[in-house]
């Protein structure tokens, strides 16, 4: 029987983001199938996230490493940990990937590894911080003993960047298809009415951050062609960000105020899915789509553009629709195809639950990661 692991994850934030989302339902299933005890670090911001690990019964530690004295603190922090004798230390996202490599001669003979979320993501976008940072990653990139990519073309990217293939293996996110799941008429019914949905109207989907990023005015600009044709068509986007007064304000220079609504974030997102006759995802980039297995996992289809880690998520003509990105002429098209469709969304949703129970299930992730963990520890090959 192969002993239990000690894992040490840092995070740069308790906030709620995709990868500390991530940490949290791979430390619950790794945790469930007793194959690793986890504790979870961050070393920026402390946030809601935390309670939640927690409720877990999953260690934290908040330990502010940034500003003046930081340097010193994050080296005292590293002592602390390596009396702990993690089996491995798992970084996300810059800053905590550099943080601990610049500490590694304090956590001795213990293996670094990382995950890399996208490559948008490693890199601060102020010259003045992109510039030491780039300089350091590269001089330190050797402390790490392996990576995963959450997606093949996140993968791809990585290697244009210049990180060695023989140490990169690719692991997708994972979703719980246990929480996510499709639901029964009666209950599907009372969400659809809780959001004051006709039993005639169709329910569109979306969820995610509101920026430039995600390609809600392409949505919006797309919807205004829809809705012509299927009036009855409503629009409902859960997410919050920057961009939301923007978008209220083209919604309404587009007519759309009347078919479109923009709600907070909603921490019961599946059971909204579970009730939508589609998902649309419009996005200029994505590294991977958890929200796109999430979706598929509830059982609908799924409306996305052909970017990034996508089409690992999403199979063309099988589980969604895929269009090119900045075109919301072909958005809209597939939009009406599907809407005037019933039984090629019947189709493509009970397609999209399976794909997402073989494929993407955050249990199989759980594994993939142990796995990689034991290989890393045990000097086995990565890639």
């Amino acid at each position: 029987m192969k002993r239990t692991l000690r894992v040490v994850f840092v995070l740069n934030t308790f906030e709620s983001d995709g990868p500390g989302h991530l940490v949290l339902r791979l430390s619950r299933e790794v945790r469930k199938q007793g194959d690793a005890r986890v504790v979870v670090h961050a070393i920026s911001r402390d946030g809601e996230l935390r309670p939640r690990f927690e409720e877990s019964g999953i260690r934290t530690r908040f330990v502010h490493t940034r500003g003046a004295g930081g340097l010193n603190r994050l080296r005292r922090w590293a002592e602390a940990l390596r009396r702990v004798r993690p089996d491995v230390v798992h970084t996300n996202l810059a800053w905590p990937d550099l943080a601990v490599r610049l500490v590694s001669r304090q956590l001795r003979e213990v293996p670094i590894v990382s995950t890399c979320h996208g490559m948008n993501l490693q890199w601060d976008k102020a010259a003045h911080t992109r510039i030491p940072y780039t300089l350091l990653e590269r001089a330190t990139r050797s402390k790490c003993a392996g990576w995963t990519a959450v997606s093949e073309a996140v993968r791809q990217d990585m290697l244009v960047a210049g990180y060695r293939n023989d140490l990169i293996r690719v692991i997708s996110s994972g979703v719980d298809t246990e929480s996510f799941h499709p639901l029964n008429p009666s209950e599907r019914d009372a969400i659809r009415t809780s959001l004051g949905l006709q039993a005639d109207e169709f329910f569109l989907l979306a969820a995610g951050s509101l920026r430039r990023l995600k390609g809600y005015d392409l949505l919006f600009m797309a919807m205004n062609s829809v809705v012509r044709r299927y009036p009855r068509a409503k629009l409902f986007i859960f997410g919050d960000g920057a961009d939301r007064s923007e978008l209220l304000r083209l919604a309404g220079r587009l007519n759309l105020s009347a078919s479109v609504s923009i709600r907070p974030a909603a921490p019961d997102i599946g059971r909204y899915m579970a009730a939508a006759d589609l998902f649309v995802h419009p996005a200029r980039h994505e590294a991977y789509g958890l929200v796109l297995a999430e979706a598929q996992a509830a059982g609908i289809p799924v409306v996305a553009t052909r970017v990034g880690g996508v089409p690992e998520v999403v199979r063309d003509g099988k589980t969604g629709l895929l269009v090119q990105p900045e075109d919301s002429r072909a958005l809209a098209g597939v939009l009406s195809q599907l809407l005037g469709n019933t039984d090629l969304r019947k189709r493509l949703g009970g397609a999209a639950r399976e794909n997402a129970l073989l494929n993407h299930d955050i249990g199989r992730t759980a594994q993939d990661y142990v796995c990689f963990w034991r290989d890393v520890i045990e000097g086995r090959p990565v890639a």
